[in-house]
């Protein structure tokens, strides 16, 4: 009835607010009519009736017809998205304006793909190739719905899309190509529909007389009207469309503007593969997020505030993502613009922070918007809700790929990568065309520039505290007035782009990497001494484990010391780089002195003392970590030993102080390069067994070192398989436990992420699931260590045989030769009876009598029986 209305009472060319108005009714309820949302009620007949001379019986009959038919088909009642007032009132003479462009004909795609996404229904197919691949053979359009709505049939509907002057004609002509090409079975399952932005004043005709063909399930059509429609139901592709029209747009941005704007301030253009590994990483714990209702907001954390909404609309708009997430995607620039959208079209679309402001204002909205915070990927955050995704920088191979994706050769991506520090938001300034984009404004200002290195240096730290005013007075040379430094923290943040922040009590630079290497031109060897100064003066303060019953609490803050870490770490990987040049020094071999200096004499109280310091000290030095952990090792009365002991669970003994040790180690195995070292002390660490309730252990560190469904290093398969050899090689025993464990391969067990290092790129393209095929060699290459071991006893046969239900069945068939070997040569009789006990268990166990190895291993354990006992326990056989 609403269609009927539509197209043969209401005049050609009148508004539906128009409409509404003259009938003296509100326009959703009309709206809602029209578009078959809202049954039709005798008040709403009579106003047709008496405003443009409608039959009010022939309609009212008309709609009786209408509902015994919905009764008795068993089709499901179409469905709408919640009304959405116009934010931007788009008209169909608009859209049939841009119809004549040439730019329409690669985005008409696109825009329906984008208001099928958001504003569709339990959708498992949308496929509407847009712009580079608008001329793709087949379909212009696919979709699969189980819902309903005015514009989207249910089930599977074929699009043909087209801006020609004259749609009856196009349509005329994908109608019977289609015909031709789809086959009879599948085109009475699927809905044809042709969706113009032109005016087509004969559409319902042309419906009417393709439907009575009934080569099709059925027949639509949509023109300029119906999209305008269609388009009022969608805030976020309001604003798309207004951005292609050049309306001026207040406030907010779509996400595909903004990442338009953000790539192409480089030349060439930032490829989104940038983003890839992240994406790939982080994809289904955002789509979690999403499909709950509002709750909390999303935060990213990254090197600026820009890079991370760019992250954003890679993960939001990914190729191949058919759950339209990121045409919902809006970013906000100011708060006021954010209250407009959110009262006119709340739950419409996901709210993007685009500034400190907006974040600000979101905490009225987030349990009503899906809400995206991005903060600065820094050392501290104290005030925020935890962070879900912190953008690691790319690996070294990924970042060449995607530079090579975007037109760069191999040398010069080599060259950016050490000069960007692979850093997305360092990238886009090296390759920017915008003055503004090429260097802050506040980097071209020596004065500017000196009133950011404190904060560049430390990162962050707290305003009350004195030790860290004395600290951050001395790095900036102010002679112990902080308040110099204080109205410089000032003076930076009135700037548009501020690279500083001040939240309470906590001063802070927004972006570490972007502000080291902006001040680094003006750093001088004096800024140099007095931060390895202030660092070994703030790691060496002690504190011991029992620091508040004892009442020794440290005097510096614990967003200062963070700080000072991520320094170390920055300084060991981009000082040479950055100051080793134009300075004439080591900076990475300082950085390894002073570590050295901290760790030595590596004693009980100095571990202590510094185990939260310890994962931080080790990404920075890496060498000189190890150096002290190998070195402590070789003594007879080793620190790291002794503190590998079991933890007692009383209300002493409830902190694990291996933690610190243990966690460093597995940050250094994410580098491929320190993997075998690694191995090397946690071997000799686990030889005493740490019976406790706790995960922290070394031989759990070093079997997440080897699990390869679950890889805590960015070593290859190879790489891994040549450090469990040396393993083998060197520390029998453990290696024996080690292979045996991946022998068994992929298990129903839990498995704990390691500790990743924070600044260096080493875990950020690793970590993924390896191919099924690298699983099966790493599987094969463990077995082969256990049936191939030199000198096989009763405790490895027993190892194997308890294993058997997870080997293959060549692998059993094995084990079995191993014991029938075995049991043929001379052995004592109480290793025979230790191997026939674990025998016995195994006979027993459930599933064992299926396994084609059943029978030979009940053999074997015949020739270990004793004669009297072989009778006695004949029911076995």
């Amino acid at each position: 009835p609403g269609l009927y209305v539509r197209e043969h009472v209401l005049p050609r060319g009148l508004t539906v607010t128009e409409a509404a108005k003259r009938m003296g009714v509100g326009r959703p309820a009309l709206s809602n009519f029209l578009n078959g949302n809202a049954a039709l009620s005798p008040a709403m007949a009579v106003r047709l009736e008496r405003t443009f001379g409608a039959n009010r019986d022939e309609l009212l009959d008309l709609q009786t017809r209408f509902d015994a038919r919905g009764a008795t088909d068993g089709r499901r009642a179409i469905t709408a998205a919640t009304y959405a007032p116009s934010v931007l009132a788009i008209r169909a003479r608009e859209i049939e304006a841009w119809a004549g462009r040439i730019e329409a004909r690669q985005e008409l795609g696109a825009l329906v793909r984008r208001l099928v996404n958001s504003t569709g229904r339990d959708l498992s197919k949308v496929d509407f190739p847009a712009h580079d691949h608008a001329e793709r053979h087949g379909w212009d359009g696919e979709v699969v719905a189980s819902a309903p709505t005015p514009w989207i049939p249910e089930g599977e509907s074929g699009w043909e899309l087209s801006c020609n002057a004259r749609p009856s004609d196009k349509a005329n002509d994908d109608f019977a190509r289609r015909v031709k090409s789809v086959p009879p079975r599948e085109r009475k399952a699927r809905t044809f529909v042709f969706a113009t932005p032109r005016d087509w004043p004969g559409k319902s005709a042309w419906v009417n007389e393709k439907a009575r063909l009934g080569v099709w399930n059925a027949v639509r059509a949509h023109d300029a009207s119906d999209l305008e429609q269609w388009m009022e139901q969608s805030v976020p592709v309001q604003i798309w469309f207004a951005e292609r029209l050049g309306r001026p747009v207040d406030g907010y941005r779509s996400l595909s503007r903004f990442w338009a704007e953000w790539a192409s301030a480089a030349e060439p253009a930032l490829s989104p593969q940038l983003f890839a590994p992240a994406v790939e990483r982080y994809s289904e714990r955002f789509r979690a997020w999403l499909a709950e209702s509002p709750a909390r907001p999303f935060t990213i954390a990254a090197d600026s505030r820009d890079e991370a909404i760019a992250f954003l609309a890679c993960l939001m708009g990914r190729e191949g993502g058919d759950d339209g997430a990121g045409d919902r995607g809006i970013v906000f620039d100011n708060p006021d613009a954010l209250h407009r959208l959110a009262s006119a079209a709340p739950g419409a679309f996901v709210a993007v922070a685009g500034t400190r402001e907006v974040e600000k204002a979101l905490s009225g909205f987030c349990r009503n918007i899906h809400c995206v915070v991005p903060r600065p990927r820094n050392s501290v955050d104290l005030t925020g809700p935890p962070v879900d995704v912190v953008l690691d920088l790319p690996g070294h191979e990924d970042f060449r790929n995607a530079l090579e994706a975007m037109g760069i050769r191999r040398g010069k991506a080599d060259r950016l990568a050490v000069e960007s520090a692979r850093s997305p938001t360092i990238l886009r300034r090296r390759l920017s065309v915008v003055p503004g984009v090429l260097e802050p404004d506040w980097g071209r200002d020596r004065e500017a520039a000196g009133k950011v290195i404190p904060a560049a240096m430390i990162g962050a730290w707290h305003a009350a505290s004195r030790a860290d005013r004395e600290i951050v007075s001395l790095l900036a040379d102010a002679d112990a007035d902080y308040e110099h430094v204080e109205s410089g923290v000032a003076e930076m943040l009135r700037l548009d782009d501020p690279p500083v922040w001040s939240i309470g009590q906590y001063r802070g630079v927004v972006s570490r990497l972007d502000a080291l290497f902006a001040t680094a031109p003006f750093v001088t060897e004096a800024d140099l001494d007095r931060l390895f100064l202030v660092a070994e003066y703030v790691l060496s303060e002690s504190e011991r484990w029992m620091a508040a019953v004892y009442g020794k609490l440290r005097d510096h803050s614990n967003a200062l010391r963070r700080g000072i870490h991520a320094t170390l770490i920055l300084l060991s990987e981009y000082g040479p780089v950055l100051f080793d040049k134009r300075l004439g020094g080591e900076i990475e071999g300082r950085v390894s002195d002073l570590v050295r200096k901290l760790l030595s004499p590596l004693d009980m109280q100095r571990l202590l003392s510094l185990e939260a310091d310890l994962p931080a000290l080790a990404e920075a030095a890496p060498r000189a970590f190890l150096d002290a952990m190998e070195e402590d090792i070789r003594r007879d009365d080793a620190a790291v030993v002794q503190l590998m002991k079991p933890v007692d669970s009383g209300i002493f003994g409830s902190r694990c102080s291996r933690t610190g040790v243990l966690w460093a180690l597995e940050c250094v195995a994410w580098n491929p390069v320190y993997l075998p070292r690694v191995v090397e002390i946690l071997a000799r660490l686990s030889y005493r067994p740490t019976d406790d309730n706790w995960v922290a252990k070394p031989e759990n560190t070093l079997l997440s070192l080897f699990r390869f469904w679950m890889p805590e290093t960015a070593a290859s398969v190879e790489q891994r398989m040549r450090a469990l050899e040396g393993l083998v090689a060197r520390h029998p025993e453990i290696g024996w436990s080690v292979s045996l464990d991946m022998a068994r391969g992929p298990r129903a067990s839990v498995a704990f992420p390691n500790y990743r290092p924070k600044w260096r790129g080493d875990p950020s393209s690793a970590g993924r699931p390896i191919t099924p095929e690298e699983g099966d060699r790493f599987i094969r290459k463990s077995r082969d260590v256990c049936l191939n071991w030199p000198m096989h006893d009763e405790r490895t046969l027993g190892d194997l045989v308890e294993s058997l239900e997870e080997l293959d069945d060549p692998a059993r068939q094995a084990v079995c030769k191993l014991l029938d070997r075995w049991s043929d040569e001379p052995q004592s009789d109480q290793a025979k009876e230790s191997l026939r006990e674990r025998i016995r268990r195994c006979t027993f166990a459930r599933g064992f009598h299926t396994s084609v190895a059943a029978g030979r291993i009940r053999q074997a354990m015949a020739k270990l029986e004793p004669a009297d006992l072989v009778v006695r326990h004949r029911w076995l056989f």
